[in-house]
C-alpha cells in the first residue's frame, strides 16, 4: 500500500523541523557578532557525596571513583580514585574512561566508607575548557570482585555547565548520602583589541571607526585606537571617510590579553567629472570656471574641462564672462568612472559685461571656525529670489538658511550648525553656496566642536 500524499508531506514537515532544531544557534547568531559568548563558560564545581556499604564481601573496604562526562555519556575526567589492586571492579569507570586517571587525585582502596569532596575546574584530562551543556557527575564503588554482569553501586547527578550558577541537593539514597553539587561560574575576564589605522603610505588616519559586533573606537591622530571586550572570537571591520572598508574575520580576544590588530585602509578611487562649454551657436567657451565650491577647473581652448572628485553627489556651477551662469545640480560621481557634463551657456543680453560680485557678494562668515553659531552677511543688488544652502564636501544639502525674496543690500543670516532636522553637524568643513539670478557664491565653513 502506497503511503498518502499527506502523509509524506508530514514527514518532510518534522525533518525540515529536526534540521531547524539541529542548526537553530547557526541561523540564530547574527553575523558579525560575538562567535563563542557564553559557550565556554569557565568556573568551578564541588560535590559531595558519602558511600554507604552494602555489605559486599570485603565490607567495610571498598574502591570507588568519582569522574564527568558529558551529556552524549563521553568521558571528561576522572576527579578522584581510591582504587589500586581491586580498581578492575570499577568495572562502569573502565568501561568509560579506558582506565584514564590524567588529572585526578588517586589512592588505595579505603577500609571504611566516608564523606568525598571533590572539585573540578570545568576542564577535560587535556586541560582544556568544556564546552557548556550538560554533564554528569559519576560514582562507582564496589564491596565485592565485582564485574560487568555483577557491578557494585553506582550513581550520577546532572547539571548544568554555564553562565548560570547551579546548586543541587539530592536526596538521599540506600547506598548514596550527603550529595550536594555546586556550579559556580567565573565572571568572564575582558580581552582587549588594539591597534594603528594607517593609510597605503604608512601614515596615522584619524577619526576611523572601527567596529566589533556593537562596540565601536574611533582612532585617534596617531591612528590608535583600543576596545574592551569579553574573551572569543570576533568579526571586526574598519571604516574612513575616503577609504575602503577594511573587514577581518575570526579574530580571537584572550581575557587578560592584547590582540594586536592593525589596518591599512586604500582610498576610494576617484571618479571623474568632464564635459564641454560651449555657446548657443555650439562653439567652444574658453576660460569659463566649472565649480561645487571647493573643487574646481577652467575649460580649454576647445572648451573641454575635467574635475577628479571623490565619490558622492555634486552641485555644479559654470561661469563666464558674458554669458549667464548655468547650474546643474546632484551630479553623481562613481569610482573609476566618468560623469559627463556639459554645459551650453547663454549670452548676457545687449552685450553687457557681468560681474557677479557686483551684483551679488557673499562675505566669508564670522567667526571661522565655529563651535557654537556663525555669522553670515550677503549683499544683494536688488530685491530679488535668493537661495542660501549648506552642504557637505560630498554636495549633500544639509541646511537651508534662507530661501525667496529679499530685500536689496545686505542681509544677515546666523547659523548653529545644525541641519534642517536640528541635529548638530559633526565637526568639518561645509560649503556655503548664495544663489540668486543665475548667480553663484560659496565660501567654505569650518565647525569645530
Amino acid at each position: 500500500m502506497r503511503p498518502s500524499p499527506v502523509y509524506l508531506v508530514l514527514i518532510l514537515l518534522l525533518v525540515l523541523l529536526s534540521i531547524c532544531l539541529l542548526y537553530s544557534k547557526q541561523i540564530l547568531q547574527p553575523e558579525g557578532m560575538y562567535i563563542d559568548e557564553f559557550r565556554n563558560t569557565e568556573g568551578s564545581l564541588t560535590f559531595t557525596v558519602r558511600t554507604v556499604s552494602y555489605n559486599g564481601s570485603y565490607h567495610p573496604r571498598n574502591a570507588g571513583v568519582i569522574w564527568i562526562t558529558n551529556s552524549n555519556n563521553q568521558f571528561v575526567k576522572t576527579i578522584k580514585i581510591w582504587a589500586q589492586s581491586y580498581r578492575n571492579t570499577l568495572v562502569k569507570w573502565i568501561a568509560s574512561s579506558g582506565n584514564n586517571t590524567t588529572g585526578a587525585i588517586t589512592g588505595a582502596s579505603l577500609t571504611s566508607h566516608q564523606l568525598h569532596s571533590i572539585t573540578w575546574n570545568g576542564k577535560n584530562y587535556s586541560n582544556v575548557t568544556v564546552p557548556d551543556g550538560d554533564y554528569k557527575v559519576n560514582v562507582e564503588f564496589s564491596e565485592h570482585n565485582a564485574t560487568t554482569n555483577n557491578p557494585g553501586k553506582y550513581k550520577f547527578v546532572t547539571f548544568t555547565k554555564g553562565a548560570d550558577a547551579v546548586d543541587i541537593t539530592p536526596a538521599n539514597e540506600t547506598y548514596f548520602t550527603d550529595m550536594h553539587l555546586v556550579w559556580s561560574p567565573t565572571a568572564p575576564v575582558n580581552g582587549t583589541i588594539a591597534g594603528t589605522v594607517k593609510n597605503a603610505s604608512d601614515q596615522p588616519i584619524s577619526g576611523a571607526l572601527v567596529t566589533v559586533g556593537s562596540l565601536t573606537a574611533t582612532s585617534t591622530q596617531n591612528g590608535s585606537y583600543s576596545i574592551s571586550l569579553p574573551a572569543g572570537t570576533y568579526n571586526v571591520s574598519c571604516s574612513a571617510a575616503n577609504y575602503q572598508t577594511q573587514n577581518l574575520s575570526n579574530i580571537v580576544i584572550t581575557s587578560n590579553q592584547t590582540t594586536t590588530t592593525d589596518f591599512t585602509l586604500q582610498p576610494i578611487p576617484n571618479g571623474v567629472i568632464s564635459g564641454t562649454v560651449t555657446d548657443a551657436q555650439s562653439q567652444p567657451i574658453a576660460g569659463a570656471v566649472i565649480t561645487d565650491g571647493t573643487l574646481s577647473a577652467t575649460s580649454s581652448e576647445t572648451g573641454f574641462y575635467s574635475i577628479e572628485a571623490f565619490p558622492g553627489t555634486y552641485n555644479l556651477t559654470c561661469t563666464a564672462v558674458n554669458y549667464v551662469t548655468q547650474e546643474q545640480n546632484n551630479i553623481i560621481v562613481t569610482s573609476n568612472q566618468t560623469s559627463t557634463v556639459n554645459f551650453n551657456l547663454a549670452s548676457v543680453a545687449n552685450g553687457d559685461i557681468v560681474t557677479p560680485v557686483n551684483n551679488l557678494a557673499l562675505n566669508q562668515n564670522f567667526p571661522n571656525p565655529f563651535g557654537q553659531q556663525t555669522t553670515i552677511r550677503y549683499y544683494l543688488a536688488k530685491g530679488v529670489p535668493v537661495s542660501l544652502c549648506i552642504y557637505n564636501t560630498k554636495g549633500q544639502l544639509v541646511r537651508t538658511l534662507s530661501s525667496g525674496a529679499k530685500s536689496s543690500g545686505w542681509n544677515e543670516v546666523i547659523w548653529d550648525g545644525t541641519n534642517n532636522q536640528g541635529k548638530k553637524l559633526s565637526s568639518g568643513n561645509y560649503i556655503c553656496r548664495l544663489y540668486s539670478s543665475g548667480i553663484t557664491q560659496t565660501i567654505t565653513i569650518s565647525l569645530k566642536h
